[in-house]
């Protein structure tokens, strides 16, 4: 019989609250232990995907590379176990890209991160990455192919930062005004 996979580096779970809801992370590392010169490194899963997933990825680091580095791997909104409290049906990218800026911020307030994502999660990298490129140090596109091409004069929010708009509106459940310059989407709690 063979046995199950032995993790080689336990993860810690944790849930925070991440713009009006709950998020549930896996971190490896101490974050008081973290060697400074180690940025944050997150990894974003794709579409039907869970962070648990780099569970495997994790493992495979080198000691030099693991060791001193703080690793988190959020279960992006509606996948895994950060779920609503209220049925929702679908997702913008625009919740992604807060959601992660939220993170980011937490993890890391004062300093650019490494960010490594696949398939949607290697979207949403990209599209933060350009949007946001002083909170990046280093970006790994993982099978995220990018989004169809648009005329820009098609696009609803076809400005540099437009997608941060897209959470602007009155039917959105977190606040619209802003508590970072230039963030409408952030929430303050």
């Amino acid at each position: 019989m063979r046995s199950m996979y032995t993790e080689q580096r336990p993860a810690r779970q944790l849930s925070m609250s991440v713009r009006n809801m709950r998020y549930q992370l896996r971190v490896w590392g101490d974050p008081q232990a973290r060697e400074p010169a180690l940025p944050p490194l997150f990894l974003v899963h794709g579409w039907m995907d869970v962070g648990a997933s780099y569970q495997f990825v994790v493992d495979a680091f080198s000691s030099a590379f693991a060791e001193g580095r703080l690793i988190i791997a959020p279960d992006w909104r509606g996948f895994g176990h950060s779920m609503p409290a209220f049925a929702q049906d679908h997702y913008v990218f625009a919740d992604y890209l807060a959601d992660l800026d939220h993170l980011i911020d937490d993890f890391s307030p004062n300093a650019p991160v490494d960010l490594v994502g696949h398939s949607m999660g290697g979207n949403v990298s990209m599209m933060y990455a350009g949007a946001r490129p002083e909170r990046i140090r280093r970006l790994v596109n993982l099978e995220g192919f990018g989004l169809a091409r648009v005329a820009p004069n098609r696009h609803p929010h076809a400005t540099p930062n437009g997608w941060t708009n897209c959470a602007n509106t009155s039917a959105a459940p977190w606040t619209s005004s802003p508590t970072k310059a230039g963030m409408p989407w952030r929430s303050a709690s």
